[in-house]
C-alpha cells in the first residue's frame, strides 16, 4: 500500500515538472497582443511567465529583450533567460548565451574577438570556460559554428587551454 502511495506521489512530482506548453502559449499570445498595443512592460511580464511554464523560444527572446531594448537593458537578467532557454533545449539560447558571457565580463565582443588581456581578465571571471560550455551544448543541438570558428581560432584556444591547465594545477 505504501508503495502505491510512494509511486502515486512520484508520477505527481514529475508531473508538476512537466512544462505547462498551453499555458506558456497563452501566455505568449498575450504578451504578443500587449507588445502590439506598444505596451511593452506588460508584454514582458506575460512573456517572462510563459517562459517560466517552459517557452524555450520565448526565454530566449526574452533575453534578448533585456540584452537590447535600451529601457530594459540588464544583462544578468538576459544571462537567466539565455541560459533557461539552452537548458530546454533551444540551440539560439546557448549561442546568446555564450555570447552574453564577454559582456557580462565587461567587452562587447564575442569570445573570439576578445585581445589576450580582454581573454585572461574573463578566464579569471570564467566567463570564458562558460562561453565554452554553451558553444559545446548548442553543438549537442545540433548548431557546431560557433564551437569551430571558436576551435579554429587556434592562437587563443591554445592560449585557453594553457590557461585551463594552470587553473587545474591549482
Amino acid at each position: 500500500m505504501q508503495l502505491k502511495y510512494f509511486l502515486l506521489t512520484l508520477v505527481l512530482c514529475a508531473c508538476a515538472n512537466v512544462p505547462d506548453l498551453e499555458k506558456a502559449e497563452k501566455l505568449h499570445k498575450q504578451g504578443v497582443a500587449e507588445q502590439e498595443k506598444g505596451n511593452l512592460t506588460e508584454a514582458l511580464k506575460l512573456y517572462e511567465q510563459s517562459c517560466r511554464s517552459g517557452y524555450k523560444e520565448v526565454c530566449w527572446a526574452v533575453g534578448r529583450i533585456y540584452s537590447e531594448e535600451p529601457q530594459y537593458v540588464d544583462l544578468k537578467k538576459a544571462h537567466y533567460f539565455f541560459d533557461k532557454s539552452c537548458n530546454l533545449g533551444f540551440v539560439g539560447g546557448c549561442i546568446y548565451a555564450a555570447q552574453n558571457e564577454s559582456r557580462l565580463c565587461g567587452y562587447n565582443n564575442n569570445l573570439t574577438e576578445l585581445k589576450e588581456k580582454e581573454l585572461e581578465e574573463c578566464f579569471d571571471k570564467k566567463a570564458v570556460p562558460n562561453s565554452l560550455k554553451y558553444l559545446q551544448k548548442a553543438c549537442d543541438l545540433g548548431e557546431c559554428s560557433g564551437i569551430n570558428a571558436y576551435n579554429e581560432y587556434t592562437e587563443k584556444s591554445q592560449r585557453v587551454n594553457q590557461l585551463l591547465k594552470e587553473q587545474n594545477k591549482k
